[in-house]
């Protein structure tokens, strides 16, 4: 560069061009101005409506008492606490509304807070320091969504002692002070100014100074402040950060417009002096902040005049804005109102103060806040099982109710804060139970009514489950089991069930009616996850059911009954896991199954399928049992390919109710009627009563003695290879004779007769 040595002229030279300046020498004499630096801190008052925080703000921030009504908006006042003539620090006190009905929405106003000061009235009685717990908690929740930000200071404040003072003595008093990690405790009276000026020099001394950001009152930051102040006076509203800067732009000369970086600091200023939101949405910048609590409390109004009362609200009804709402709720311009209900629910999902649940019916936004109505405890049914785990137990309940109500399942019965009870179509009725030990610590339980069927059960329970643990803190879910006898509904002793269990005992015996009880415990959502482990100590499953998909509502349906003759079985449709490969799935439950069970109906029977032929293929090969069921619709003598014929038989084609229990007595067993492999234990045929085995017929009474026993195929058929017999009955034992002869269970007599 180069000055002009007789005239105030300045040359600069850049790449293409040289640039020629006019200097302003009077101007550039002038001594500069003092720069104003200010660091302003938030300071949140909360309490209950009718503390006093009006009084109280009105006397620290003005020191002079005004009589206020009860408030429904938020007021701003400023506490200036200069320091010095180029370092000023203000206080910024926000006085928000207390009503029940703000509280959701103010907690979103807690953002960025340096200080609180949360209010009570002793005059109240016991009951005014309840509260206190409720703000300590709310704040906790905001500090929680700020990663690494340090704990908001806060005073305990007693308000309002010109009236009398009965909130517990000072050593209660204490105690919460100590416990909920407050930074202090003051007596004030707004009226008389008793234990204000106390008050403000503490409130001042807590205030992290340092730990705040400092602004410099130049002129880009009036400048934005007087171009926000326009553009409210215009009705232009809601824009994303980079148009308001485009506008400002537009309106400025060049060598007056603030940089990027000037401009979002300044709007950072601004909103800690509640001029305008930030908003985490589209990177909006709301300049009217009063509309977001607006917004907030027209969706939770919303949801809370729901007819269903579950405290939800389908989100597409909210984004679309089609609930009740006044005109003057609503920004003028409908592309700002659509863009502020996103804002606010985002806002809202942000804090916590909504949860959004994936539901039968589309996505629901539930306030978890907006069903009070309690069950005592007395009055809580006792649960079948139950899933104890950390998190936020209020919202994994609330999420839960609203999802199982919201199914296509179930239908909604009762509904309480503590308890939900819903219908099953078939017959029935499922609930949960929800016992809160703390805040993040709790346990949902699940019970059902006697006549409930077991596929309602089961839904119910994996629904449960899987809820749990995806709202839960990862690797905190236990699940405990109670069992009752279905017959009487009489409860077993816990430790008696344990104490069975540890010792591998299937079963136990209800002390009331004598029953035999099976010890089932493995919920179907775990099922999946263990039949990828080897066999331990004998198979999981004592039935696997194969069947045509025509077939598919039959063999739920059979399942169900087997499951209430104490068996385990091993259905497709219940334990096969979406995105797993079905063909490994069916290969692991057959390291895990004792019997195959072939259903055989009208269409085409399951071994059409290359991957179940080989299932049943195998089976055969290691021994195994496999059993033949005839549904109705079946032919009178089924097709069948050459590995499966001769093999045992239920039908249930006729009217005989005792058939299913003919196929549990042959499932029940450990060991098949083909050679046992080497690791096979001997086990016990089922032994009946005399009278009861009157009521068998001979054809039963032959499959029942059979179904222990080992059969070698090549002598039987030898035996039997004549056998032609025309009448139906014998016909029909014959596959059980081939399995009888070759051990002499039957008597020479009647071998004989049949031959």
């Amino acid at each position: 560069m180069a000055f002009n040595p007789r005239r105030p002229i300045l040359a600069t030279n850049s790449d293409r061009d040289v640039q020629v300046w006019e200097l302003d020498i009077e101007r550039l004499r002038q001594p500069m101005s003092p720069v104003m630096v200010r660091t302003s801190a938030k300071v949140v008052l909360l309490g209950d409506t009718g503390v006093g925080k009006s009084g109280l703000a009105g006397r620290l921030a003005i020191d002079r008492f005004e009589l206020t009504a009860s408030s429904h908006a938020r007021r701003i006042w400023t506490l200036d606490r200069t320091e010095a003539a180029d370092d000023r620090r203000e206080i910024l006190l926000w006085d928000l509304p207390g009503q029940p009905s703000y509280r959701l929405v103010h907690q979103l106003e807690l953002q960025d807070a340096a200080a609180a000061l949360i209010l009570f009235d002793p005059s109240r009685g016991e009951d005014a320091l309840q509260s206190v717990r409720y703000w300590v908690r709310a704040l906790c929740k905001d500090e929680q969504m700020t990663a690494g930000a340090p704990p908001t200071r806060k005073l305990l404040v007693a308000a309002r002692l010109d009236r009398g003072r009965t909130a517990g003595n000072r050593e209660q008093i204490d105690a919460i002070v100590r416990e909920l990690g407050f930074d202090g405790y003051f007596e004030t009276s707004a009226v008389t100014g008793d234990g204000v000026a106390a008050l403000r020099d503490a409130l001042t001394a807590i205030v992290p100074w340092d730990r705040l950001p400092r602004t410099t009152a130049s002129a880009a930051f009036k400048r934005v402040r007087a171009f926000v102040l326009v553009q409210r006076s215009l009705g232009q509203l809601l824009r994303p950060a980079h148009v308001w800067f485009q506008l400002l732009s537009e309106e400025c000369d060049t060598d007056a417009l603030p940089t990027r970086a000037e401009f979002d600091a300044a709007l950072a200023s601004l909103e800690t002096h509640g001029l305008v939101r930030r908003l985490s949405f589209g990177n909006f910048v709301l300049i009217e902040p009063a509309y977001l609590d607006t917004y907030a409390s027209a969706v939770i109004a919303a949801a809370r005049d729901e007819p269903d009362g579950l405290g939800a609200i389908p989100e597409k009804t909210v984004l679309t804005g089609r609930f009740r709402r006044s005109p003057d709720e609503r920004l003028p311009l409908e592309a700002d109102d659509q863009a502020l209900l996103h804002a606010t629910v985002e806002d809202l999902l942000r804090h916590n103060l909504v949860l959004r649940e994936a539901t039968d019916t589309g996505t629901m936004l539930v306030f978890p806040s907006e069903l009070s109505r309690t069950r005592s405890d007395r009055d809580l049914p006792e649960t079948y099982v139950r899933f104890t785990f950390e998190g936020l137990v209020a919202n994994v309940f609330a999420t839960l109710r609203v999802r199982l109500s919201q199914s296509e399942g179930f239908r909604r019965l009762e509904l309480f804060k503590n308890l939900a009870t819903f219908a099953w179509p078939g017959g029935g009725r499922c609930g949960l139970v929800l016992r809160e030990l703390a805040e993040d610590n709790g346990s949902v339980g699940v019970f059902f009514d006697a006549i409930t069927e077991t596929p309602a059960r089961e839904l119910f329970e994996q629904i449960v489950a899987r809820h749990v643990d995806r709202r839960a803190v990862p690797g905190t879910v236990q699940r405990l089991r109670s069992f009752v006898c279905p017959k009487c509904g009489y409860r077993m002793n816990d430790a008696a069930t344990r104490a069975r269990l540890a010792a591998a005992l299937p079963f136990i015996y209800c002390e009331n009616c004598g029953s035999r009880i099976s010890l089932n415990d493995e919920p179907v959502a775990e099922q999946a996850a263990t039949q990828s482990v080897g066999t331990r100590g004998g198979s999981t499953y004592d039935a696997l059911l194969l069947y045509d998909r025509r077939e598919r509502f039959t063999a739920r349906d059979l399942s169900t009954q087997l499951r209430r003759c104490g068996l385990r079985t091993w259905l497709d449709a219940e334990q096969l896991v979406p995105g797993r490969r079905w063909q490994t799935e069916f290969e692991n439950a057959l390291e895990r199954t004792r019997t195959a069970v072939v259903l055989v109906g009208s269409g085409a029977g399951p071994w059409q399928d290359l991957t179940i032929a080989a299932v049943l293929r195998e089976f055969i090969r290691r021994g195994q049992q496999v059993v033949l069921v005839w549904l109705p619709g079946a032919a009178a003598k089924p097709a069948l390919p050459p590995f499966l014929r001769g093999l045992t038989a239920v039908d249930l084609r006729g009217s005989r109710t005792d058939s299913v229990q003919q196929l549990a007595a042959v499932c029940s067993v450990q060991d098949s009627g083909f050679p046992r492999p080497a690791t096979a234990r001997p086990h016990r045929v089922p032994q009946l009563t005399g009278s009861d085995r009157q009521k068998l017929s001979d054809v039963e009474q032959i499959r029942l003695a059979v179904s222990g026993g080992r059969v070698e195929l090549a002598v039987v058929d030898r035996i039997l290879q004549d056998l032609v017999d025309p009448r139906p009955r014998k016909r029909a034992a014959s596959g059980s004779v081939r399995q009888a002869c070759s051990h002499g269970l039957l008597g020479e007599n009647l071998q004989r007769a049949l031959a």
